[in-house]
C-alpha cells in the first residue's frame, strides 16, 4: 500500500474527536439500562389482575372476584368459602416502581367501631389506607356511639355503598362509653374538688361558704400587662384561659402594650360568646372590671427602627397598613432618615391619630 492510500484512510482530527465522543454515549448508555433496569411488564397471563387494578383507580374500594364461576356462598361458619370467591385485593407500589398485591378473603362478620383492629377492617372490605385513617381519627379521641356515627368518616360519607354493607354488623358496646364517659366525668370532677379546696384554703374561706370557680384577686392587686404569662393573667375574674391566650397574642404582635385600654382592641374577644373558654360557657369580657387590675410596663415595648426596617417589617405591626409602611419607607429613602413622628405627618397616609398610636412603637434613632 503506498504512503498516499495511507494518508486517505486515515482519519482526521475532527473525526477522531467525532467517533471518540460516539464511544462515550454508547458507554454511558449501557451503564444507565444496568444501574437504572426498566420495570417489567405484567405477564399477560395476569390480565384478570390487571383489569382489576384499572378497576381500583374508579374510586373502588375493594374488588370482589368469583372464583371457579361461584358467587362466593358461605359455608357453614358463616364466613365466605376458603376458595378465594370474594377477595379484597389491595394494589401497592414498591420503591423500585414494581406493583404489587395484597388479596384478602373478605369475612363480613360482626364488629365494634371502638375495639376493631386494622386486620379485622382489611377482612372487611376496607383498602390499607382506610384502616389506617380510621384507626387514627380513633385514636385521636373518637367515639362511635351509634351507627351512623361511622359516616363521620369521610371515606364512608364519600362511599354510601361501603357503608350500606357495613351498617347491618355493627355492634356498638354502650356498657363500655357510659364506664369511660363515668371515669372521665369522675375525673374532672375531682380536679374541680381539688381547685375548690385549693382555693378555700389559700384565701381564707370557711366549711360552710360558696367557693367560686374562678380564683379571685384582690382589689388593690395590679399585674404588668407586658410581663403576665396566661396562668398569671388568669387570676383576675374574667380572664379564663381563651382570653389569657388571646391578650399574650395581641401582645406578641404589637410588641408590648402602652395602656390596658388597647384590650379592646383585640378582634377575637369582640364577640359575645367564646365557647372555646371552657371555664365559661358564655364568655363576654368585662372590661371595666379587668382594665383597673391592669398596667402597662412601658419600658418592654419592643421598638420598630424607622430608618433601617423594611416594608414587611413594618408592615407587621397591627397599626400599619401596607400603604403606610411603602409610604414611610420612600420617605427614608428620599429623606436620608427620619427624625421625629412630625416627618411622618407630612405623609397622606398618615393621620394624627396615627402618630399618637405609632409613637410608642417607633425608634427613630439611627
Amino acid at each position: 500500500m503506498s504512503r498516499d492510500d495511507r494518508h486517505n484512510i486515515l482519519l482526521t482530527r475532527q473525526q477522531w474527536i467525532g467517533a471518540g465522543i460516539l464511544i462515550v454515549l454508547v458507554i454511558a448508555v449501557r451503564l444507565t439500562m444496568h444501574f437504572f433496569p426498566q420495570s417489567p411488564l405484567p405477564d399477560n397471563s395476569d390480565s384478570t389482575l390487571i383489569s382489576q387494578a384499572d378497576s381500583l383507580s374508579k374510586n373502588k374500594g375493594y374488588s370482589r372476584r368469583g372464583g371457579n364461576g361461584s358467587n362466593g356462598d358461605r359455608d357453614s361458619s358463616g364466613e365466605y368459602g376458603s376458595g378465594g370467591a370474594h377477595l379484597n385485593i389491595d394494589w401497592w407500589q414498591d420503591a423500585d416502581g414494581k406493583w404489587h398485591r395484597d388479596t384478602i378473603p373478605l369475612r363480613l362478620r360482626p364488629f365494634d367501631p371502638n375495639t376493631v383492629d386494622s386486620t379485622t377492617l382489611r377482612h372487611l372490605g376496607l383498602r390499607g389506607w382506610q384502616a389506617r385513617v380510621f384507626l387514627n381519627y380513633r385514636k385521636k379521641g373518637a367515639v362511635f356511639r351509634q351507627t351512623d356515627d361511622l359516616q363521620r368518616v369521610y371515606f364512608f360519607a364519600e362511599d354510601d355503598s361501603l357503608y350500606q354493607s357495613l351498617r347491618p354488623y355493627v355492634r356498638i358496646d354502650t356498657t363500655k362509653i357510659h364506664r369511660r364517659d363515668s371515669i372521665r366525668n369522675a375525673y374532672w370532677d375531682s380536679l374541680r374538688v381539688m381547685r375548690q379546696d385549693s382555693i378555700r384554703r389559700s384565701w381564707g374561706y370557711g366549711e360552710g361558704d360558696t367557693v367560686p370557680f374562678h380564683r379571685p384577686i384582690k382589689k388593690d392587686t395590679i399585674l404588668c400587662l407586658n410581663a403576665a404569662d396566661t396562668a398569671t393573667l388568669q387570676y383576675i375574674r374574667g380572664i379564663g384561659r381563651y382570653t389569657a391566650v388571646q391578650i399574650v397574642r395581641y401582645r406578641s404582635q404589637l410588641g408590648g402594650y402602652y395602656s390596658p385600654e388597647q384590650l379592646r382592641e383585640i378582634e377575637s374577644l369582640q364577640s359575645a360568646d367564646h365557647p372555646t373558654d371552657s371555664t365559661v360557657v358564655t364568655y363576654t369580657p368585662r372590661w371595666d372590671s379587668i382594665i383597673p387590675h391592669l398596667t402597662a410596663c412601658t419600658d418592654s415595648i419592643k421598638r420598630i427602627p424607622v430608618n433601617k426596617a423594611t416594608i414587611r417589617q413594618l408592615q407587621r405591626h397591627p397599626y400599619i397598613r401596607y400603604e403606610q409602611a411603602e409610604a414611610i419607607y420612600n420617605l427614608r429613602r428620599n429623606k436620608f432618615a427620619l427624625h421625629s413622628m412630625q416627618d411622618l405627618l407630612i405623609l397622606p397616609q398618615i393621620t394624627p391619630q396615627d402618630t399618637l398610636r405609632l409613637y410608642h412603637y417607633l425608634d427613630f434613632g439611627r
